[in-house]
């Protein structure tokens, strides 16, 4: 199977899992789904019982691991699931068909209407510049967290998100990068874009 297709899956199955997640009747499950994807973050996905069935029933056979370790699809959408999870912690989330919202890049150059924008660009270079995928994502983990701190929080698209750090762990990490800065430092017309969206 071709890259290309291995990343529309990794897309399509973040996509689907986060619907799941979103729509399921029981609150008390969904909360607890969500608990065990943040407490799953620097940890083997097998210590978190409350994980393991939302995750690997989803997963299609294109895209699993083989080995005794994540394929580079199962932890593209593994780390998304995370991220989701962190991002909305603490927040009540609409019933949805579809999880729809802004490019990483333009998410994060949210951070950037402040008055201090020296921060979050120092913090943004850092990501996009990590030589490891491993501290590409946790400079982004770091990211999220801020986003979320924010009093308005904004619409990402997580699962278009899954696909680009699949692309990173396939060695595409600089055409992600440069799509992201194009993105995070993009001037004009920003503010009416985003009014728009």
């Amino acid at each position: 199977m071709d890259w290309k297709t291995e990343e529309k899956i990794v897309y399509s199955t973040t996509k689907a899992i986060i619907y799941k997640i979103k729509n399921m009747y029981d609150e008390s499950s969904r909360k607890a789904i969500l608990a065990g994807l943040r407490n799953s973050i620097g940890r083997a996905i097998t210590e978190n019982e409350n994980i393991l069935s939302i995750f690997f029933e989803n997963i299609p056979e294109e895209i699993a691991g083989r080995t005794g370790r994540l394929s580079w699809g199962e932890d593209a959408v593994l780390s998304v699931l995370q991220l989701y999870a962190l991002y909305k912690q603490g927040k009540s989330d609409s019933k949805e068909q579809e999880e729809s919202g802004y490019s990483i890049g333009i998410a994060l150059s949210f951070l950037r209407n402040a008055e201090d924008t020296k921060s979050p660009d120092r913090r943004f270079n850092a990501m996009i510049t990590a030589t490891t995928l491993e501290e590409f994502k946790n400079h982004l983990r770091h990211l999220i967290k801020l986003l979320k701190s924010r009093e308005n929080t904004v619409d990402i698209d997580f699962a278009l998100l899954s696909e680009d750090l699949f692309k990173i762990a396939k060695g595409s990490k600089d055409e992600v990068a440069l799509r992201w800065a194009r993105d995070y430092y993009r001037i004009s017309k920003k503010g009416e874009e985003k009014n728009e969206k």
